[in-house]
């Protein structure tokens, strides 16, 4: 059993599932169960993580860090197994995003490849939560923090060569204090 807790998009390879194999073991051209889109789907890579370092192999066995190529529209929170099977309890974040910035492409032409790679963003990072404001047709981002979406901000200009104009930041403040306290 594979729980997928990240999405990587890699300009080769595509998308890349990363996650804990918990038991048995996987290789290139296995065919697996998608249990929570229900699918059968092969694999086409099979990555083992080594710190930082990536290697291709052939095979991975359980315990180990590992990224799967192939399993196409996985989301993070998916178990992959050889045949249908019980999921891992769901991934929740704890924190909501509290800071929302919009984002427009620097150039219109851009904008589809803005909605695509904003897609991607989302799906590479869970705790963030991209938007389309039907009424202003912004394109709102939203994070856990300043610097969480300057980073994210950064991977879009470096890592998808998009260069975006970014709103500032704006907070929208769901608790206050309304009394003192007795103590």
């Amino acid at each position: 059993a594979f729980n997928c807790f990240k999405i990587e998009i890699d300009k080769y390879s595509g998308e890349i599932a990363a996650g804990r194999l918990f038991s048995g073991t996987v290789q290139q051209g296995q065919e697996v169960y998608m249990n929570l889109a229900k699918r059968m789907v092969r694999v086409q890579q099979v990555i083992l993580y080594r710190g930082g370092q990536r290697t291709q192999v052939d095979k991975a066995v359980c315990g180990n860090i590992i990224g799967i190529a192939g399993l196409k529209d996985i989301y993070a929170g998916e178990t992959v197994t050889s045949e249908p099977a019980e999921t891992f309890e769901e991934l929740k974040h704890i924190f909501e995003p509290v800071i929302t910035k919009s984002i427009e492409a620097k150039k219109s032409s851009d904008l589809p490849r803005l909605v695509e790679v904003l897609k991607q963003v989302n799906k590479e990072d869970p705790s963030v939560i991209v938007q389309i404001n039907e009424e202003t047709g912004e394109n709102l981002i939203s994070g856990m923090g300043e610097l969480h979406l300057e980073v994210i901000e950064n991977r879009i200009k470096t890592e998808k060569n998009l260069y975006i104009i970014s709103s500032k930041p704006i907070v929208v403040y769901r608790e206050t204090v309304l009394k003192k306290s007795g103590q």
